[in-house]
Formats: structure tokens, sequence, C-alpha cells
């Protein structure tokens, strides 16, 4: 593409993790837009905070430049719908280079509106806030976030986020960062960044005694704290030498997004715990599953003892089943009658109450 060619000093390469979390993303922009369209809503919203040029140097599209493909076709099927793209990064130069990907893209209709700005992320966070009435009033809205490393964005923005707009989130969450400040000398001048981006998180004498998974587990914690992130999930990312690279960590107000981004993580992923990528096998961990046991069959198994510690002698709802185990395990909706249900009930474990035939409206009771 001539706009690689002209733009070359502002236009980075992408590695393999890249390409897949811009399928999983677009995956799931894909679902969302079919639910917006065909519900409710009067306008659909779609932010990336930090957009970059919306290409690399490969020619592959980057994820606002594939959300825009997408919407594009959306638009012409739903004249009715307004679609608004907000794309922000603080490079200028990058800012200029995708709205020209979006030009040779597709014609944009009128019912297709592009806001483009070159804040900070942080800035920018807070703008949304401050204006979140006139920007997602009647919308159905998805806030994208990909930093460049773990001490980018304030976690204070993300929360007021949360707590403030009736949002999805997808953020990527880095620990590659904050291992190797703990590990690696060199890193060490990142302390005082990292306290301010982490300071809601992490006390600043804590910040060297604290672990990567210890820091994960507080942004969960904090992630379901919040008003609006009602349902939590997070997918793991791993290098080429399977340390932990980063999570994408998706938040919805509605179990129906956590449904649906479950979907696009097992259209993409095929059920895998995490991604990594082998190079000399091309292919996705796989040896991770043992050949006699199918990835629906491990994660079945999994939920069924989460659930059972849980709710031991207690008697539950089939909704209260689901949401543990879609924010629990990486099994889908459609997968919980099947694989965790029905095995619980044939082993006298759990306790079927009401219809015969139904199983989403009926109560469980758990054996002791």
């Amino acid at each position: 593409m001539q706009i690689v060619e002209e733009n070359h000093d502002h236009i980075q390469g992408i590695v393999e993790h890249s390409k897949m979390k811009i399928l999983l993303i677009s995956s799931y922009v894909e679902n969302w837009l079919r639910v917006g369209c065909n519900g409710k809503w009067k306008k659909m919203v779609f932010a990336d905070c930090m957009c970059n040029a919306g290409i690399y140097a490969d020619g592959t599209l980057g994820t606002p430049s594939e959300v825009y493909k997408l919407i594009l076709d959306y638009a012409k099927d739903f004249s009715d719908m307004k679609f608004y793209i907000y794309i922000n990064d603080y490079n200028e130069n990058r800012i200029k280079i995708i709205n020209e990907v979006f030009s040779v893209l597709g014609e944009k209709p009128a019912n297709v509106i592009v806001r483009s700005r070159t804040y900070d992320v942080n800035y920018i966070l807070g703008q949304i806030c401050e204006h979140k009435d006139k920007v997602f009033k009647n919308a159905l809205s998805l806030v994208f976030v990909d930093p460049y490393d773990i001490s980018t964005v304030d976690d204070e923005k993300l929360f007021d986020l949360l707590d403030n707009c009736r949002v999805e989130l997808i953020f990527n969450m880095f620990l590659s960062d904050f291992t190797r400040f703990h590990c690696k000398e060199r890193f060490k001048n990142k302390k005082s960044k990292l306290t301010k981006a982490l300071s809601s998180l992490i006390e600043e004498d804590e910040i060297e005694s604290v672990t990567s998974e210890e820091l994960f587990d507080k942004f969960h914690i904090k992630f379901k704290e919040s008003q609006y992130s009602n349902y939590v999930f997070s997918y793991l990312f791993k290098n080429r030498k399977k340390a932990d690279l980063y999570y994408i960590v998706f938040s919805s107000p509605s179990v129906e997004g956590l449904k649906k981004f479950k979907i696009s993580l097992w259209d993409v992923f095929k059920g895998y715990d995490y991604y990594f990528h082998d190079e000399k096998k091309d292919d996705m961990q796989q040896t991770l599953f043992p050949e006699e046991l199918s990835a629906a069959e491990k994660h079945g198994y999994s939920a069924k003892k989460i659930l059972q510690r849980m709710f031991v002698g207690e008697t539950v709802s089939y909704d209260d089943i689901a949401d543990v185990t879609l924010e629990r395990t990486m099994l889908k909706d459609t997968q919980i009658i099947d694989y965790v249900l029905k095995p619980l009930i044939e082993t006298k474990r759990l306790i079927k109450h009401g219809s015969k035939t139904s199983y989403k409206k009926n109560n469980y009771t758990f054996r002791s």
C-alpha cells in the first residue's frame, strides 16, 4: 500500500501476537455490531484511545481500521443507525495516516461519523468521562485501550471510566513490563512512572514487593468493584518463551456482552487457555490438551470443581451457575448444559428442580 511507503518512519512493524489480538477484537466487534444494529440502540460508539497509525509496515490493518471496515458494511444495511468512531493518538502523524487509511478503505456514508484527536491517553479518558452524556447517550458503546506498556495508562482513569460510563471496555494489561521491572536492574528507573500509573492499586513502598500475579489480581478485583464492570474476563497472551506477556481484559455491564466475547475467543483461539505461537509448529499450543480430552471437556471439568466448592449445600439458579462459569472458565454459554450441568446431574452431585426439559429456567442444589 502506497500509504506505508510514504510514511514508513511513523509506521511500526507487527508481531504474530498483535495479529491475533487484532483478529480477536475484530471478531468481537462484528458480534457487537450485530447485537447493536438489531436492538434498541439509536447509535453505536467505538472509541480507540491509542489507535496508532491504523496500519503496519507489512500492510496489515490495525484494529481501528478493521473496525472501520466492519462499520462501513453495517452502515449500508442499517442506514437509520448512527455509527461514531473516535480515534486518538498523541502522535499527529499517526492520526494523519489513519485518516488516509480510512479514506482508502471506502467512502464514508452520512451515518458514519469519525472524530480524531491527538491527546495523551489519560487526558482523553478524562474527556470521555466528562462528556459521557453527549458521547454515550442512547448508545451501545465499546472503548478500546491498547497501551505500549503498563505505565502508560493511569489506573484511576480506567476505573473512573467504568464507574461513570455504561460502556464495554477492552484493555491490554501488560505484565511483561512489571516482570522486567522486578528482574532487570536497567528497568528500575521506571519506578516513579509505575508508582504513578498504579497508584490506586499499589502503595509506593509495595511496588518492589508485589508480583505481577498479585498485581493482576488487584486489577481484577478493582474492575469488579467498578459500577459498570459487572462481568469481567481476561485472556492471556504469552511470548515465544512462554512467559506471560499481557492479558486482554474484557469488561461489560451486561452478561450478554461477555457471552459474545466468549464466542469470539472460541472462534479465534479454539478453546485454548492462552495464546502462544510456536514458530516451529506454526500453530497455537498444539500439545496443550491431551488428545483424548476436548477443550470443552477440560474446561467443563474445571468449572465443575469451582462450582462445587462455591455452592456446596446451596440451591442456586441457572444464571448463578452461568455467571460463575463464564467469568471463571473458558466455557461459553452454549457449553454449560452439556459439559457442566448434565455431568453433575448424572453423577448425582447436582439436583435439578422444576421442568425436566428446561435447564435455563430451573434451580439447582449442590449436594454436600
